[in-house]
C-alpha cells in the first residue's frame, strides 16, 4: 500500500501544476474558516511539497496548521496527526477528518477522530464505503449534506 501511495504522490507532484481545485473548494474552506473551527491540512505527501502546493493555489490563509510528512508516501501520517493535535491542544474525539483515501480512515481511527470520505480522489468509492464511514461523491455534496452553509 505504501509503495502505491508513494508512486501516486510522485505522479501527482509531476502533474500538480496542471491541476485545478475541486469545484467549490474555496467557498467550502471559507465557510469552515468562518465557523471558527481550526482547520488542519494533514497530508501523506512530503511536507515541503504540501507547502508548495498550498502556496501555488494560494490556500495557506485558510489553515491553522499545514503538515505533510518527512519522507512522504504515507509513513508517519498517524504520528504527525497525533503530534499536531497535541500541539494545538485539540481533542481527537472533537476532530473530523475529511479525506479521500482508505488511509485517511485508518489515520482517523488510530487517532480516535471521526472521518468523512470524499470519493473524488485517491481511492474508489466502493473501497471507501467498506470503511463504514460516511462517503460523499464531491466536496460540494459533503458541504450540502453536513449543513456547512446552514
Amino acid at each position: 500500500y505504501y509503495e502505491l501511495t508513494r508512486q501516486w504522490l510522485e505522479q501527482y507532484e509531476l502533474e500538480r501544476v496542471t491541476c485545478s481545485l475541486h469545484a467549490g473548494v474555496e467557498d467550502i474552506l471559507s465557510a469552515l474558516q468562518s465557523s471558527a473551527k481550526k482547520q488542519i491540512l494533514l497530508s501523506a505527501h512530503r511536507h515541503d511539497l504540501v507547502l508548495a502546493a498550498v502556496s501555488d493555489f494560494k490556500l495557506g490563509s485558510y489553515f491553522d496548521r499545514i503538515s505533510g510528512i518527512e519522507a512522504g508516501g504515507g509513513h508517519g501520517k498517524i504520528e504527525t496527526g497525533k503530534r499536531v493535535l497535541t500541539e494545538l491542544q485539540i481533542q481527537p474525539q472533537s476532530t473530523l477528518f475529511i479525506g479521500d483515501s482508505f488511509h485517511d480512515h485508518e489515520v482517523a481511527a488510530e487517532i480516535g477522530a471521526d472521518c468523512h470520505l470524499i470519493a473524488q480522489g485517491a481511492d474508489a468509492r466502493d473501497k471507501l464505503e467498506r470503511t463504514g464511514r460516511p462517503v460523499y461523491s464531491t466536496l460540494k455534496e459533503w458541504a450540502a449534506c453536513t449543513g456547512l452553509y446552514a
